[in-house]
């Protein structure tokens, strides 16, 4: 059974809803603080900030980058120079370096800042329609799936 039938507000409303994941793509930024290394204890001792998303912009964003710049090459990233004197960065299951769409962005030359953007928007789209999905199956009827 399929999750949205033929119906055209659900198709609507599954690409509306995570849309805007896609606006930083589009207007160029990331989604995150947007921090650097230069400015994070300045923005933490003076403007409202959610600490939270510091991991994201300091480390997380930098594998990608190392990651993406590796398959943009043609090989994975095994190693991230920038760090310490070097570290294994296949050995962090964090950097993600053979998850597939890294792969695939990398080698399509993608900014890590678009791509953490597109993944997000993939991700929230995956579920929202893996939920309806289930709903469905579950035996949710009319307008469930797409409330659930």
């Amino acid at each position: 059974m399929r999750p949205f039938g033929r119906s055209w507000a659900y198709w609507l409303l599954f690409l509306l809803l995570p849309a805007w994941f896609l606006a930083p793509v589009l207007g160029g930024r990331a989604i995150g603080q947007g921090i650097g290394f230069e400015i994070a204890a300045d923005r933490w001792f003076n403007e409202p900030f959610d600490v939270l998303h510091a991991d994201a912009d300091l480390q997380v964003r930098p594998w990608r980058q190392v990651v993406l710049e590796s398959w943009s090459a043609g090989q994975p990233a095994f190693w991230n120079p920038h760090q310490l004197l070097g570290v294994p960065l296949m050995a962090n299951s964090q950097s993600a370096v053979f998850y597939p769409p890294h792969v695939v962005l990398g080698m399509l030359r993608v900014s890590p800042d678009a791509s953490l953007s597109l993944l997000a928007w993939l991700h929230i789209a995956l579920l929202g329609l893996g939920v309806a999905a289930m709903a469905r199956r579950l035996g949710a009827e009319g307008h469930g799936p797409v409330v659930a």
